[in-house]
This record gives C-alpha cells, structure tokens and sequence, in this order.
C-alpha cells in the first residue's frame, strides 16, 4: 500500500482505519507517513523538486534566524542588557526587524554581506509563504540541487566569517 491509499483510507474513517491497522499489529509509533508532505503535494500538485527547496529554505531560514536572536542576545548580555527581558522582546519580532537589529551592531550602521544575506533569507523564506516555489533558487541554481544549497549556505558562511574580522 503507498503513503497516498495510506492517506486514502484514513481519510475515509479514521476510527476504522486505526481498528483495521492495529489488527494488523502497526505500531503508530513506528510509522512515519511524511503526512503534510503528503498533503501539500496531492493537493497543490507540487513535485520532489519543489518540496525539497521549500523542506530547504524552511531550515535554512530556522537556523537563521535563530543565530540572529543568539547572536543579538551575546551582544547584549555583553553589553549589560536584562537578557531574559529582550528575550521575550526577540521572540515577538519579524525576522525581518531581527535583521535590522543586527545592522545597527555594524561600526557604520549599514548591510555588511552577512546582513545582505540574511535579507536574501528572507527573501526565500516569503517566496515559500507565497507559494512563489519557481523563485527558490540562488546563484542560478535550484534550491532542490545540492549545489544550490551548498553555495548558500558557503554564502552565508563566508559572510558571517567576514564579519568577525
């Protein structure tokens, strides 16, 4: 039985679905559907490729944006700030005002690479959240490819590497 009948059948009665299975001696816990892949992808007739650059630019704009609220929250702690207070701040903020926060750690106040490509981030990251998958490339690559990903996230490497010098 494919994922899709899977997806079929419990669609049809969940109740009968579960009996039916647990007969059959499934152990739910074991069982990895991929269920919102799945679903994204029968209902909005989307292929690997684009899944795959949205799985990627999805974890790429977590990490991100992570690093920024960490990186915020050193410089401030450093600086003496009540940490558990900015925090809270943190969490409610876009990412892109955790961008803009970070360029006014810049000497001159202004994008250095690493802020530009941040914004590139967020860029990707609207695409997503619009459904704009054909715009999910960087460098003239598909985010779908390895290579793609890879000279991203080198990018973004090399720019917060800058940055430290």
């Amino acid at each position: 039985m494919t994922k899709e009948e899977i997806v079929d059948k419990f669609f049809s009665n969940p109740d009968i679905f579960f009996s039916d299975f647990e007969k059959l001696g499934v152990d739910f816990s074991k069982v990895k559907l991929d269920l919102g892949r799945v679903m994204v992808k029968k209902r909005f007739n989307l292929t690997d490729q684009q899944i795959e650059a949205v799985e990627f630019v999805y974890w790429m704009s977590y990490f991100i944006e992570t690093e920024l609220k960490q990186s915020i929250l050193f410089v401030e702690k450093n600086l003496g700030s009540k940490t558990k207070m900015l925090e809270a701040a943190l969490d409610k903020l876009h990412f892109g005002d955790k961008i803009g926060l970070i360029t006014t750690y810049n000497e001159n106040g202004k994008s250095d690479n690493f802020t530009k490509m941040c914004w590139k981030i967020n860029e990707l990251r609207n695409h997503v959240a619009h459904g704009r998958f054909e715009k999910l490339e960087y460098a003239g690559l598909s985010l779908s490819d390895t290579k793609g990903q890879l000279r991203l996230f080198a990018d973004i490497k090399n720019s917060a590497e800058e940055r430290k010098h």
